[in-house]
Order: C-alpha cells, then structure tokens, then sequence
C-alpha cells in the first residue's frame, strides 16, 4: 500500500504523495505534496470496509475507519483511512453531498436546455406555418 493524501474539491478528489526534500543550500528538510492524480466526483463510486476487515483492495491488511473509493472511469479502487470514526463518516458524507449536487445541477441542466430547446422549436414552427412558407434560402433562388 502507499500513502497518499486526499483533498476534496467541488467537482474533484485530488491525491497526492508526501515528499521530503533537502535543498542544496540548507540542511532542514521541507515537507512537500506532490500531485499524483485525480478524480471527477462523478466517476466516484464509494464503499464502507468494516472496522478489522481484510480484503484484496487491502493487501490483506486489517482496516480500521476505512472506506473504498472507485474511480468508475479507470476502474482503479483506492482504500482510504480515516484518523477516527467521525472523520470518516464526514468524508463520506461530503463525497456523497457533492456527488449528490452535481448530479442534482447536470439533471437541471438538461431540464433547462430541453425547455429551451422545445420553446424555439415550437417558436420556428409558428412563425413557419404563420408565414406559410417554407425556410428559404435566399442566396439561391430558383430560377
């Protein structure tokens, strides 16, 4: 298993790895995050591990306040460890809540882009069939 650190954005799980580094000039030791990767959090799909359990997304390691997460896009599982029950609960809950919103926002997107759409077709067939004609193109005229 490696460690990596997570970070939840509104659309986004970022992970990154814990890096030290020695600048030439200086002899303390900086601590670092690199970025490794990320996730939409739609393509998210979570799993509760239950306390003490072992799996094969787990190495066979004991798990304790931990959760799966699936990246639905790579189909690529990350087991994730919480400090305490209630950290993890409100990880959960926040990955959930935000996979919830979006989904909530994509639905009144298309709602809206649907309406919109039926609105002008009906629009374009009033002003037709008021018109009586049918669209002409007026660079080529019928000779």
């Amino acid at each position: 298993m490696q460690e990596r650190v997570f970070f939840l954005f509104d659309n986004l799980l970022v992970y990154c790895k814990r890096n030290v580094v020695f600048p030439l000039r200086s002899k303390t030791e900086q601590k670092t995050l690199q970025f490794k990767g990320r996730i939409p959090v739609a393509n998210i799909e979570i799993e509760n591990i239950e306390d003490g359990t072992a799996d094969y997304h787990t190495s066979g390691t004991t798990v304790v306040n931990g959760w799966k997460v699936r990246n639905l896009a790579k189909n690529k599982w990350f087991v994730l460890i919480a400090k305490t029950p209630g950290e993890k609960q409100q990880w959960i809950d926040a990955i959930k809540g935000q996979k919830d919103r979006i989904q909530r926002v994509t639905a009144g997107i298309a709602r809206e882009t649907r309406l919109l759409m039926i609105d002008k077709g009906q629009k374009l067939h009033r002003r037709l069939t008021k018109e009586g004609k049918i669209l002409q193109d007026h660079r080529y005229r019928l000779r």
